[in-house]
């Protein structure tokens, strides 16, 4: 028995410095803007779960140590649960599970204070600390979509049936001695910091597995988006074409450029000049529609995929923009002129290599629209004799 007793207390200095470790990790990144609430809660349930290992190596009394422990058991449990329900979008259920942590709580003052007995105390406790974990991961257990998700709820559900075998073996069949005193010499709790340090660990590093995912989502979203419009950047729009599949890749490009934009800039300053380009982009993503791939390419320049689209189709979109943008009233910036925007537009031909072929089309109907007159929709006609341009409007 001497092995076990020194393993056992190995785990008991080795258990509580990792949770805790994990629990700085996750508090360290829901510090990243903007505040990630499942860091927050994963931080609560393994800096509770250290501070539960950690009661016995405190000078304290049998029945306060019992309580506190049980009370930091409580909270963490409830953070893994919480960590879950953020995680996968689900209602958090925080009156309920609250009320009934706080339910458990009472009964247990009555059992340690009351009872005295620790067979009763951890039946009820590991009971009670299941039915917390499991409520939630029976809530997300259709949620997950990707490997680290689905580890994340898989060993979430192996660490309440690892509870409730515990409970079952140590408190039904093979009852420990029923003093509280003796908890930490039990069999019981060697065999709860083992199983404790594996599907601890296990648990740690698919919630931090699943964290770190959203943080490369949100980075890899942020490279792709243009910080002033909102809308796609070129490297967004090429990776969100480029998602389409083969067969479904049709439609229309159109492709804006603002009139006389250097004007606006050396007269009215670039803050305005930011307030006109962020107004074309809300005027585009008004007139193509949720499923179009809006972008802005640089400066004032937009393209605009429109999937699924004809020529008349897309014509009537751009002649759409190019009225709403041009009868724009500026007064509140103070820009005493008209704004006006040129759009070329451009069908995607089944012999076109890439959407990049589909643009060069409609930039040639871009340069028409601007050298015949500006303020107006150009088309780029092509059949087996002619190309032609003619203008929508």
């Amino acid at each position: 028995m001497f092995w076990r007793r020194r393993m056992a207390d190995n785990f008991a200095f080795l258990l509580p410095v990792m949770m805790g470790t994990f629990s700085f990790v996750f508090f360290a990144l829901a510090r990243v803007k903007p505040i990630m609430p499942s860091a927050v809660a994963w931080g609560v349930g393994f800096g509770a779960g250290a501070a539960a290992f950690s009661i016995e190596l405190l000078p304290m009394s049998p029945k306060w140590a019992a309580i506190t422990t049980d009370l930091m058991f409580f909270i963490s449990f409830n953070g893994y649960g919480e960590g879950l329900l953020i995680r996968f979008q689900n209602p958090r259920l925080i009156g309920p599970r609250a009320a009934f942590t706080a339910l458990c709580l009472l009964i247990n003052v009555y059992v340690v204070f009351g009872m005295e007995s620790l067979n009763a105390e951890l039946l009820l406790v590991d009971l009670a600390l299941s039915v917390t974990l499991l409520v939630p991961v029976v809530f997300v257990l259709t949620k997950p979509r990707n490997v680290v998700d689905r580890a994340l709820v898989i060993i979430a559900a192996l660490v309440v049936v690892d509870t409730v075998v515990r409970v079952v073996v140590f408190d039904i069949i093979f009852k420990t001695s029923d003093a509280l005193a003796a908890y930490s010499t039990s069999e019981y709790a060697y065999f709860e910091q083992i199983s404790a340090s594996a599907l601890g660990l296990c648990f740690a590093l698919a919630a931090l597995g699943s964290i770190l995912m959203d943080l490369f989502t949100r980075y890899r979203h942020a490279a792709e988006l243009d910080p002033l419009t909102g809308l796609l950047n070129r490297r967004g729009f090429e990776e969100a074409v480029a998602r389409i599949p083969d067969d479904g890749r049709t439609g229309v490009v159109m492709s804006c450029d603002i009139d006389h934009f250097k004007q606006i800039n050396d007269r009215f300053g670039h803050a305005v000049g930011d307030r006109v380009i962020s107004g074309l982009a809300k005027k585009i993503a008004e007139a193509v529609g949720p499923t179009a791939i809006s972008a802005r390419f640089g400066g004032e320049e937009f393209v605009a995929f429109l999937p699924s689209l004809d020529l008349k189709q897309a014509a009537i979109r751009a002649q759409n923009v190019c009225d709403g943008f041009g009868g724009r009233d500026w007064n509140e910036l103070g820009i005493d002129a008209r704004v006006t925007v040129s759009i070329g537009v451009a069908v995607m031909t089944s012999g076109d290599r890439n959407i990049h072929d589909a643009i060069a089309r409609s930039d040639r109907a871009l340069y028409i629209a601007k050298t015949t007159g500006r303020n107006q929709v150009a088309l780029y006609c092509e059949d087996p004799i002619l190309t032609s341009l003619t203008s929508a409007a």
